[in-house]
């Protein structure tokens, strides 16, 4: 690999880990890093976002993709199980700028989708009485 590809990859490595990392400590979001997985020039990183200690029924994945090229930018995806959404945030981002902006803002989406899911409970509910 050559030094260009090299760096890349480890800069989007560092973008993700940095983001667990905040994700974790800074926003209360407690997440279990799995190992990352590189072949052929494809790279895939799962955050696995445990909700449940939040008090929630389900926990949520961040999944992070990319390649060798930058050129095709950083595929990011939120997903709950299939019952409860499926995926529920699926961008492709070019550059890390935007790849970041994007990553600081979910803690607030992942609050905003509980609180809409509550919300639409507690209406079903209303309903029905």
């Amino acid at each position: 690999m050559s030094e260009a590809i090299n760096a890349w990859v480890d800069e989007v490595k560092e973008a993700v880990a940095q983001r667990a990392y905040t994700l974790n400590y800074e926003d209360g979001v407690q997440c279990r890093v799995l190992p990352p997985h590189s072949e052929e020039g494809r790279h895939t990183w799962e955050i696995a976002l445990e909700m449940t200690h939040s008090g929630h029924a389900f926990d949520l994945t961040w999944s992070v993709r990319w390649t060798d090229s930058e050129s095709d930018g950083i595929r990011f995806q939120l997903v709950a199980p299939g019952t409860e959404g499926g995926i529920l945030w699926d961008e492709v981002f070019v550059g890390l700028a935007r790849f970041s902006a994007a990553s600081d803002v979910l803690p607030v989406f992942i609050r905003g989708y509980f609180v809409g899911r509550e919300a639409a409970t507690m209406q079903v509910v209303a309903a029905k009485n």
